[in-house]
């Protein structure tokens, strides 16, 4: 996480492209003024439009808010990938507990959670879908459907669990021959 914060980062000469960095210096035009939405702290969907779900939004604004300047957005987005990224592996410990089965720390390790772990919303996203796993395998439906929830808010590629733990409910509901 720590080379990926800095390889992205604002002070890395050259700093590799983020989603991020990028949001910061998105420029709007309204008539003949140029207006910088991340930058001057306007809250996405209702001020500008904004292409992802909702949770990513909030979580930019979020960023901006506890930041300040470009230094601490950037950081403080950091942080909060940081956190992500430990609660994940927390949850991939207990999903394999309730497998039956032992993690692999090395899945931590694989590039593209090096290169791009502060990257984008895919940490967050991954969280909440590991979430939604570690709750249904617990037997915990409700927690699993939110979990499920918040990760399609956050990106939309959470829905195809949808189909999976419908037939999975159904399975469950199937009375025994």
């Amino acid at each position: 996480m720590f080379l990926s914060f800095m390889i992205h980062s604002p002070w890395s000469v050259p700093n590799i492209y983020s989603d991020i960095g990028s949001f910061w210096g998105r420029s709007v035009n309204q008539g003949s003024t140029i207006y910088y939405p991340v930058r001057q702290g306007w809250v996405p969907y209702f001020q500008f439009f904004f292409e992802y779900p909702p949770i990513s939004g909030y979580i930019l604004y979020l960023s901006r808010v506890i930041g300040g300047d470009y230094n601490g957005y950037y950081s403080a987005f950091g942080v909060m990938s940081l956190v992500a990224a430990l609660v994940l592996a927390w949850s991939c410990w207990r999903v394999t507990n309730a497998l039956g089965t032992r993690l692999n720390p090395l899945y931590f390790f694989l590039p593209s959670v090096i290169i791009y772990g502060v990257y984008n919303f895919d940490l967050f996203n991954a969280l909440f879908i590991i979430l939604s796993l570690q709750f249904f395998l617990e037997d915990r439906k409700g927690a699993s459907a939110a979990a499920l929830g918040l990760s399609i808010a956050t990106k939309l590629v959470g829905i195809v669990l949808l189909p999976i733990y419908l037939l999975e409910l159904r399975k469950l509901q199937e009375p025994k021959a």
